[in-house]
């Protein structure tokens, strides 16, 4: 196998904060090849099945670097397993192809609207968190970027006649948001789905596990029909902590959540932690899965806050002491490389700054309970 065929060329199709279709979630667009193609006004298989993107599957074969793969590539050289390697398994044999098929959905096109305002978040994620900072007077410094990915009416029936066009290629729905369990187009969308295809397709959610019912129904009754249903649970500490990080949550709702799932769910359902890493909880790593493993949870460090970057654990001032904490736990290993990478004060600085404006707009407890950073 060469070293940069991925199966995500073949088998996904994602678009981002802003519309942007790239070739995965990790990806990046450096050279502009697919900058044409937008959720707003281009259907998913009319990206996937481009002549652009047939180039770049076409080349990946061949063995030539792909631009927007250089993440990958990157992390390969630095002697660390990427997405390309361990998410997408590529390294595997039997899981290599050279057509498309089998094809995964994860597109940010049901809506943003979240409850929480999580201090990381960006922005156009989450109703909750652009209108906090608006009342902070914030959101201009923090939101530089455009990344309203709305689509109109028109356009938004277009793109689910297109999924239903080719819904026998669709093998897994991975949806997302704003807070998918709380997304009206989302169980209007899965709803749409035929039984007799629904059976063989598998979804899963990045949620924050605060509301499991809609209209009256728990949300097994809404995913029964599939083959299989998991939750990526977006949490990164517990207790007065969690409260912080994923402002307003109702830790009591949350856990009972947990337990009902727990005590509930059928043998098709699945559940896993996935920890977002930041400064806020890089110290805590250990405590954190002992916690939720205590509850029976598995727990994913794969996640760093890498955007806004002066959130990432790089600019830790205890990073060499971390280093040494985590560097022979195996589950670690994406939390050692971006301790490894270049520390900015500046960026530390800025930081501090933000989460003291942004506590004191709260009127929260953040000196309480991060004391060391003495905000």
């Amino acid at each position: 196998m060469n070293k940069t065929y991925c199966t995500a060329a073949f088998t996904h199709i994602y678009s981002d904060s802003a519309g942007n279709y790239k070739l995965c979630c990790h990806a990046y667009d450096d050279k502009n090849e697919l900058k044409h193609f937008s959720s707003k006004d281009t259907a998913p298989f009319e990206f996937f099945l481009s002549d652009a993107m047939e180039d770049i599957r076409q080349r990946m074969i061949e063995g030539e670097e792909i631009g927007g793969c250089q993440k990958c590539y990157d992390i390969e050289r630095e002697g660390f397993q990427s997405p390309r390697l361990f998410k997408y398994h590529s390294h595997i044999p039997k899981f290599q192809r050279f057509d498309v098929g089998d094809v995964t959905l994860k597109l940010r096109v049901f809506g943003n609207y979240c409850n929480l305002a999580c201090y990381m978040c960006i922005p156009y994620n989450s109703s909750t968190r652009i209108k906090e900072l608006k009342e902070a007077n914030m959101f201009e410094e923090i939101s530089k970027k455009d990344f309203d990915a709305r689509i109109d009416v028109n356009q938004w029936k277009v793109m689910t006649e297109d999924i239903l066009n080719h819904i026998d290629r669709v093998k897994h729905l991975h949806i997302t948001g704003g807070e998918p369990l709380q997304l009206p187009k989302q169980y209007k969308f899965i709803e749409s789905i035929p039984d007799d295809v629904a059976k063989n397709i598998s979804l899963s959610f990045d949620t924050n596990f605060t509301e499991l019912n809609y209209k009256g129904k728990n949300i097994f009754d809404y995913t029964e029909r599939f083959f299989h249903t998991s939750f990526g649970i977006s949490c990164d500490h517990f207790g007065d902590k969690l409260s912080w990080i994923r402002y307003p949550i109702d830790i009591k709702k949350f856990e009972d959540n947990l337990r009902f799932f727990k005590d509930n769910a059928p043998y098709n359902y699945k559940v896993r932690i996935n920890v977002t890493t930041s400064i806020l909880n890089v110290e805590d790593l250990f405590e954190i899965r002992d916690y939720y493993s205590d509850m029976g949870f598995e727990v994913d460090f794969t996640n760093t806050v890498n955007s806004p970057l002066y959130l990432n654990i790089k600019n830790h001032p205890n990073k060499e002491q971390l280093i040494k904490k985590y560097k022979n736990d195996k589950d670690m290993f994406y939390i050692l490389r971006n301790l490894y990478r270049d520390r900015n004060e500046d960026e530390w600085k800025y930081a501090l700054s933000y989460i003291k404006r942004l506590n004191a707009h709260r009127n929260s407890n953040f000196e309480e309970l991060w004391p060391e950073y003495n905000v």
